[in-house]
């Protein structure tokens, strides 16, 4: 028997459902890879196009550059959200992975300080801009179109799996950024190893589209979309949901990126590490995030969404704080610091792979779209200026690790108080 008809037997899904999740899968890889690729590459970046700035204010200027992407989600969001629930997913999904496609590329012939001037980074906001609509996008159709193919017993699995592919993306961007930058020397990688690294997100863009070319359209949307169905709920009842997935998904992203999100500046800025380290933090922590986005995804199958939500929260707060007051005596070791990060950052932002299942189960057919791609976007704003935040707080308080103590709990909290208040949603039919 092969993998596939493993997989299918497994999970209960149908010929259309694999191909369905697969054209997802691509996406949500290719969305970390073009997305996150950045962070490989921040200290990188910040030589490169802030040359002029140093210290706090070069960092945060730096960190922008990932920040401007978050922000642009939410138009995106809304926009392409609305249409996949109007037109369908499929023709979206087809859309938004070749925008933000070429427009990773298109970052990889970017010009420097050093050629520009001032033009430089301003090309580059610009560029992260229009990338953030793209991806904005591609979440608020790809998710639904999943998630709408999996049956019911098997949804919070496929909504891990598909958190999966998100950290696979990031670990072989990281993976990518740690091979250029152990193969070439610093000048050669400071002159075009970065722009390869760039270059590299249009192979798994390719393969993308021509899986997504061949996929149907969800048949859920299809037969509520012939019905013309309509949402029950009034105004404010739709309001209030989008305010309380919106915080759910500020929640996990402000964690995110006050945990994984600065490895790559904690460990080469803060502790001294080569950039190349840096990066295989970053790579071992989300090869085992795959592992616990799948466990967490299967957990809240089996006790549900909400219980589970709430275990991982308050495991995420109880780890985090020891093991950030202590990381300067742990960094003495390096295999140690990368272990202990590897570890906490793939617990602490395990209860991620839940939010798929969780937040576009909540929602309506013809509003899931919307409404799961708004939620997101409005989620990584708030959580977008996680890095900044924190490094303003660290600068204040005079320890960067109490701040990310700070910002983790912070984040956990917000994902266990909404999970308190939300209804459980495992049981819930997709077509309403």
């Amino acid at each position: 028997m092969t993998v596939i008809k493993m997989a299918r037997a497994y999970l209960g899904l149908e010929r259309d459902s694999i191909k369905a999740l697969t054209a997802a899968l691509f996406g949500f890889l290719l969305d970390a890879y073009d997305l996150l690729i950045i962070l490989s590459l921040l200290p990188t970046i910040q030589i490169l196009f802030f040359p002029e700035l140093t210290g706090v204010l070069g960092l945060l200027a730096t960190y922008g550059t990932l920040t401007i992407t978050l922000i642009f989600r939410p138009l995106g969001s809304s926009l392409f959200g609305y249409y996949a629930d109007k037109i369908g997913r499929q023709r979206i999904l087809v859309i938004t992975i070749t925008g933000f496609a070429i427009i990773t590329f298109l970052m990889g012939l970017l010009p420097t300080h050093a050629q520009a001037g001032v033009l430089a980074p301003i090309l580059l906001y610009i560029l992260r801009a229009v990338q953030g609509i793209f991806i904005g996008g591609e979440y608020a159709a790809g998710n639904p179109f999943a998630l709408e193919f999996a049956p019911q017993n098997r949804r919070g699995l496929v909504s891990g799996i598909l958190a999966a592919a998100f950290d696979a993306g990031v670990l072989l961007s990281s993976f990518v950024v740690y091979v250029l930058s152990s193969t070439l020397t610093s000048d050669a990688f400071l002159s075009y190893g970065w722009r390869i690294a760039f270059f590299t997100g249009i192979i798994p863009a390719a393969l993308a589209l021509y899986i997504r070319l061949t996929v149907p359209e969800s048949r859920v949307w299809a037969k509520m979309k012939t019905q013309a169905a309509v949402s029950k709920r009034s105004i404010r009842e739709v309001g209030l949901l989008i305010v309380a997935t919106s915080l759910l998904m500020t929640g996990f992203l402000y964690t995110y990126y006050s945990t994984v999100g600065v490895y790559t500046t904690l460990v080469k800025t803060y502790l001294n590490y080569p950039i190349a380290m840096a990066s295989l933090v970053l790579t071992v922590t989300n090869g085992l995030l795959i592992l616990t986005h799948l466990g967490a995804g299967y957990m809240s199958d089996i006790i549900g969404r909400r219980l589970s939500l709430i275990i991982l929260g308050i495991i995420s707060i109880i780890l985090t704080i020891p093991t950030f007051h202590f990381i300067t005596i742990i960094s003495a070791n390096y295999n140690y610091l990368l272990i202990t990060l590897a570890i906490i950052g793939a617990i602490v932002n395990s209860a991620y792979a839940i939010h798929g299942a969780y937040v576009t189960e909540s929602y309506s057919t013809l509003l899931r779209g919307f409404g799961y791609g708004l939620s997101y976007a409005i989620g990584l704003i708030i959580g977008g200026f996680a890095p900044m935040i924190l490094i303003s707080i660290g600068a204040l308080i005079g320890s960067i690790f109490t701040a990310v103590i700070i910002n983790v709990v912070i984040g956990q909290l917000l994902v266990v108080i909404i999970a308190l208040l939300r209804p459980e949603t495992r049981y819930l039919a997709m077509e309403r």
